[in-house]
C-alpha cells in the first residue's frame, strides 16, 4: 500500500471518515466527511456497500499532580482503554450515497457496565446527493441529510495524538470548545474547481442533538451551562430522554481551501436557543463563533497547522433563567501543532492548545491542554501509538494568574488497526 492510502486509513480513523482508497475489486466508492464521492466511476451495478472499522486497545497510566496545601487527594492510576468504530459505506446510485457509523465508546478510564461497553455513541447516519459539473465543468454540488459533520468544524489536528482516535477529553475538549459541529442537520457545499468549496450547514432541535452547543458558555442556575439541563433528565426521565422543552437553531456557513501543500478554513457559526419552549415569556439567548484553521505541508514528510476561535453569547441572571444578564460569555479557543512522517505513516507529533472561558462577575479561567505521541505502522492496517497528554486549569485575576494544583499527566500505549472500504475481509 502507498504511504498516502496508508495514512489515509490512519486519519479516517481519528476523524471518523471513510479514507478514499483506491481498490481494484469493484467495492463502492467510500464515503467521507471530508472526502467526495467520485460520482463519475464507470461501474454501473448498483447498491454497492462496504463496511469498514476500527479497533484501539492497550494501556494507559495518569499521574496527578497532588500539593500538600491541596485537599484534593485523587490517586494515580493505570487503566487499559479499548474502543471500536463500525460503519458501512454504500452507494445508491450514481449520485446517492449513505454512511452510518456507531462507536462503542471506551468510557472514562474503561467504565462498562458488565459484559459491554458503558455507552454506544451514534455518530455519522447520512444520505448524501452529489451532482458534478452542475453548473461549470470540473465543479461539484454536494446535500447531505441526517447526522452529519461540518468538515469546516474539524480543527487540523496532529494525526499523531489521535491513538485514541480524539476521543478522550484531554484531547477532544478544545475541539468541542472551538465549535465542532456533528449532529442532526442538513449540509450543502458546492466545489469549484476541486480548490475552493463553499458551504451552509444548518442544525435544529434539542440542544443534546448536535455537539455545537458544547462551545456556548455561561450559567444557567444551578448549571455551568445551559445544555447540562437536559442532559441531566437522562437518568430521571422514563423514556430516558432528555429534556424537550430546549430548542436550538444553529447556521455555519464555511469556505474552505485545498491543495497539495495549503489547507484553510474559515466558518461562522450562529446559534439561538429558547431555554422553555412551553412558554413564549423565557428570552432567548444568542451567540455567535468565529473560526479559522490553517495546515501547511510544505514537503510529504511535514505538517504545520494552527487553530482559532472565538464565540460570545448571552447570559441568563443568576437569579431568573428567563431573562438575559447585559455581560456575555466570552470564550476563545487557539493551538498549533506539526507532525512528522519518517516513513510512511510512521512518525511523530505534537500539539497545544489553550481554552480561555470568561464570564461577567466570575476570574477568566484558562485550560492548557498539551500533546505528543509518536506512531510506528506495523503493517498496512496495524499502527502502534505512544502518547504523553497534559492539562492543567489555571484562574486569572488582576495581580497573577494561579493554576490548579492538580495538573494530570498521561501516558499512553496503544494499538490501532483498521478495516477499510474494499479491504478482503474473507479468512
Amino acid at each position: 500500500m502507498r504511504w498516502s492510502l496508508q495514512r489515509a486509513l490512519l486519519v479516517a480513523a481519528a476523524l471518523g471518515s471513510v479514507p478514499a482508497l483506491a481498490v481494484d475489486d469493484g467495492a463502492p466508492a467510500p464515503v467521507s466527511e471530508t472526502t467526495s464521492v467520485d460520482v463519475g466511476s464507470t461501474q454501473e451495478t448498483y447498491p454497492k456497500v462496504s463496511p469498514y472499522a476500527v479497533f484501539v486497545g492497550g494501556g494507559a497510566y495518569e499521574i496527578v499532580d497532588n500539593r500538600e496545601e491541596d485537599t484534593d487527594t485523587r490517586q494515580n492510576r493505570f487503566w487499559t482503554p479499548a474502543l471500536a468504530r463500525i460503519g458501512m459505506a454504500g452507494k445508491l446510485s450514481e449520485r446517492f450515497t449513505l454512511q452510518s457509523e456507531v462507536e462503542f465508546n471506551a468510557g472514562p478510564y474503561g467504565t462498562s457496565v458488565w459484559e459491554g461497553q458503558a455507552a454506544i455513541q451514534v455518530r455519522n447516519q447520512l444520505l448524501r446527493y452529489q451532482h458534478k459539473d452542475l453548473l461549470m465543468d470540473g465543479d461539484r454540488f454536494r446535500v447531505e441529510v441526517g447526522r452529519i459533520t461540518d468538515p469546516a468544524s474539524v480543527n487540523f489536528v496532529s494525526l499523531h495524538i489521535a491513538n485514541l482516535l480524539l476521543s478522550d477529553p484531554l484531547a477532544r475538549f478544545p475541539l468541542l470548545t472551538s465549535g465542532f459541529n456533528r449532529g442532526n442537520g442538513v449540509r450543502a457545499d458546492y466545489q469549484i474547481k476541486e480548490r475552493l468549496t463553499v458551504g451552509l450547514t444548518v442544525n435544529a432541535g434539542n440542544p443534546t442533538s448536535t455537539t455545537g452547543t458544547v462551545m456556548m458558555g455561561g450559567t444557567f442556575y444551578p448549571f455551568q451551562r445551559f445544555y447540562e439541563v437536559p442532559w441531566s433528565y437522562v437518568g430521571r426521565d422514563a423514556r430516558g430522554f432528555p429534556a424537550s422543552n430546549f430548542h436550538v437553531m444553529m447556521a455555519s456557513p464555511s469556505v474552505r481551501w485545498e491543495s497539495k501543500h495549503l489547507q484553510a478554513q474559515v466558518a461562522a457559526q450562529t446559534l439561538r436557543v429558547d431555554t422553555n419552549t412551553s412558554t413564549d415569556a423565557d428570552e432567548n439567548i444568542t451567540g455567535t463563533n468565529l473560526r479559522a484553521g490553517l495546515r501547511v505541508t510544505p514537503v510529504k514528510e511535514l505538517a504545520v497547522f494552527g487553530n482559532m476561535s472565538r464565540i460570545v453569547n448571552d447570559v441568563t441572571e443568576t437569579d431568573d433563567a428567563t431573562q438575559i444578564a447585559s455581560g456575555k460569555f466570552l470564550g476563545i479557543t487557539a493551538g498549533g501543532g506539526f507532525d512528522v512522517y519518517v516513513k510512511g505513516v510512521s512518525g511523530f507529533g505534537a500539539q497545544y492548545d489553550m481554552v480561555r472561558e470568561e464570564q461577567r462577575g466570575l476570574p477568566p479561567e484558562v485550560r492548557h491542554h498539551l500533546n505528543a505521541g509518536a506512531t510506528i505502522a506495523v503493517d498496512d492496517s496495524v499502527f502502534v501509538s505512544g502518547r504523553f497528554a497534559f492539562f492543567q486549569l489555571c484562574a486569572e485575576s488582576e495581580t497573577l494568574e494561579r493554576c490548579d494544583a492538580n495538573g494530570l499527566r498521561q501516558i499512553m500505549l496503544t494499538a490501532t488497526a483498521v478495516l477499510g472500504p474494499g479491504q478482503d475481509v474473507r479468512p
